[in-house]
């Protein structure tokens, strides 16, 4: 916000940011005061039209000057990553919804294939992006439409500027009774608000730019990234009962056919189902609270009766998702391979040199083992008696994934290495036994972790870090000891 102070978009003065060393144990930061209005709900049912024509106006108008800014202009060159934005984007939001999915969902994988076979070409077009654009993160004068401040910058970053539009145009297509208001069904001229192709057309006009082609793509997008979202926050909410985002309408697969591909009516609105949160995270929970269990206790030694207690919940429940004490074992080993893989994906997808981007997923490997230390330490003691006893057809079926996941990991630091070869930062060595080598030392910390703190964290994961560096780089080359966050 302190970069933007001197553009077209509207910002609070930034007062004080605090360092790591916060009184408080958490970095916050202090803006100046304003005085005026957030609207909730997009309807605008307190004002007047011509009040709702011109706050809708004032909001295309504030993000057209957000993307007509030059990132360069206002140090901000290096806020996010150039190019392939929406590639990345998918990839992120589905392993991000992958490591917080709370139940099987055909809609969402079907959704995620389309994405993925219809992904736009990158077309060279970089802006500073807000990630979370839309009525309720602006602020606007008390008496007038006048946009006096634009909010909630969490999400922004450097990317393309139609996944701000088409995100703001997503509240257009939204039900007005869903958990998130939106304005379908609403007769929108005569509330004044203009409808999506009207507000598209304004944008491109106020940027002097051609409409956007592949319209489906960038809806599509959005509605799957608010979807992932979602899904996020239901795997870290309590049991509560909760109201539906989208309401039920028809086959999920016939509304995305409609809406995203065909570019149909706007009638229409994206399909969930109504039902129990608590179903929904049931399994997440069992996952941690027996990995919690196990670790502390011994897996021969905790029963299913004892980890039923500590979830206050009755055996059957458990049994329900489980059918087995060894089942749920090896869905703690899946799930601690899932959990590493998403914590160090990010780290082997950016554009960087061999030697950092070996040593950020290295660093982001032992953070790893360290913020799921129950689940790691649940997958050693279950490794040492592996191979004992009779096994279900389940558990066969899950040891075989893991298996896979374990491959698809390894492949990641021996696709590294064996780039850091050919350019010759690299010392030339047998890929699989230096990859399975240096990550038995980064499970190091799994055997004598003790907590300490965030800071005591990063420091062992960087001291690791540069020691598996330091094992593969040439002897003439330096050690990269650039510290990564987690």
């Amino acid at each position: 916000m302190t970069a933007l102070a001197e553009t077209a978009v509207p910002v609070p003065k930034m007062l004080h940011l605090s360092g790591d060393d916060s009184p408080i144990g958490a970095q916050f930061l202090v803006m100046g005061y304003l005085s005026g209005t957030v609207f909730w709900d997009p309807a605008l049912p307190e004002c007047s039209k011509s009040f709702r024509t011109l706050a809708y106006s004032a909001l295309v108008e504030t993000l057209a000057a957000l993307h007509e800014v030059d990132p360069h202009r206002v140090g901000l060159e290096n806020f996010g990553r150039p190019g392939n934005y929406f590639g990345r984007q998918v990839s992120r939001w589905t392993h991000q919804y992958r490591a917080s999915e709370t139940q099987n969902r055909p809609d969402m994988d079907w959704t995620i294939d389309w994405l993925s076979q219809n992904l736009v070409e990158d077309d060279g077009q970089m802006s500073i992006v807000h990630g979370d654009y839309r009525l309720d993160n602006v602020m606007f004068d008390v008496h007038t439409p006048k946009m006096i401040a634009v909010l909630d910058w969490e999400l922004s970053t450097l990317g393309h500027p139609f996944a701000d539009l088409a995100y703001q145009c997503m509240g257009l297509r939204l039900s007005q009774d869903s958990l998130i208001k939106g304005l379908d069904t609403l007769d929108r001229t005569a509330l004044g608000i203009p409808d999506e192709a009207e507000y598209v057309a304004q944008y491109c006009a106020l940027r002097g730019i051609e409409l956007p082609e592949n319209w489906a793509f960038y809806m599509a997008f959005s509605f799957f990234r608010l979807a992932a979202i979602l899904e996020g926050v239901l795997h870290r909410s309590p049991p509560r009962p909760v109201r539906q985002c989208f309401q039920p309408q028809r086959n999920g697969r016939d509304e995305f056919n409609d809406h995203y591909i065909d570019q149909g009516s706007e009638s229409h609105r994206p399909t969930g189902q109504h039902m129990s949160l608590g179903a929904k995270t049931a399994k997440p929970r069992i996952l941690d609270a027996a990995a919690t269990a196990f670790a502390t206790h011994g897996v021969d030694q905790t029963s299913i009766d004892d980890i039923a207690r500590a979830l206050g919940a009755t055996k059957g429940k458990i049994y329900h998702h489980f059918g087995s004490k060894g089942e749920l074992v090896c869905a703690i080993r899946k799930h601690s391979v899932q959990l590493t893989i998403d914590r160090v994906r990010p780290y082997f997808e950016a554009q960087n040199p061999p030697p950092e981007k070996f040593h950020a997923m290295a660093q982001a490997h032992v953070i790893a083992m360290i913020s799921e230390l129950a689940y790691h330490r649940v997958v050693v003691e279950e490794m040492r008696g592996s191979g004992t006893g009779r096994i279900t057809d389940s558990e066969r079926q899950l040891r075989v994934e893991i298996t896979t996941l374990q491959s698809e990991y390894e492949d990641m630091f021996r696709n590294v290495l064996a780039k850091g070869i050919s350019s010759g930062a690299f010392q030339d060595q047998d890929l699989s036994v230096t990859v399975r080598s240096f990550l038995m030392m980064l499970h190091a910390p799994i055997y004598w972790y003790k907590p300490r703190g965030p800071e005591n964290c990063q420091t062992i994961a960087n001291h690791l870090a540069n020691m598996a560096l330091g094992a593969v780089l040439v002897t003439d080359s330096k050690t990269c000891t650039v510290t990564h966050g987690d």
